[in-house]
């Protein structure tokens, strides 16, 4: 049986749910990615740190566009989340939110 050959590069899930729904514009893309994170909800910091890396990754793609500065910040979001986190939930969460809300305004 031959594999599928074709990629989808769609950063969103197929089928139903508000993770289907394809952002309009960058800020709407960034607004999303805040209420995404604000509803996030894990006990270990591994499974959030994973689930924050994906949903920063469909921002970036979501956002090709956007100037250097812009793709900075988000590096270094990902920098305090994933690569040199401090493992405190809450306190990441809310820095994700309020850089979200600084590139929304940015853009």
């Amino acid at each position: 049986m031959e594999a599928n050959s074709s990629i989808q590069i769609r950063s969103h899930k197929p089928g139903g749910g508000p993770e289907a729904q394809a952002p309009d514009s960058p800020r709407q893309a960034v607004a999303f990615f805040e209420q995404i994170i604000a509803g996030l909800y894990e006990k270990d910091y591994g499974d959030f740190m994973r689930k924050c890396n994906l949903y920063l990754e469909r921002l970036a793609i979501d956002i090709t566009g956007a100037s250097a500065e812009i793709f900075k910040m988000l590096e270094r979001m990902r920098m305090y989340t994933v690569y040199a986190p401090d493992f405190d939930i809450e306190n990441t969460r809310i820095r994700l939110i309020h850089d979200a809300a600084e590139i929304r305004r940015r853009i």
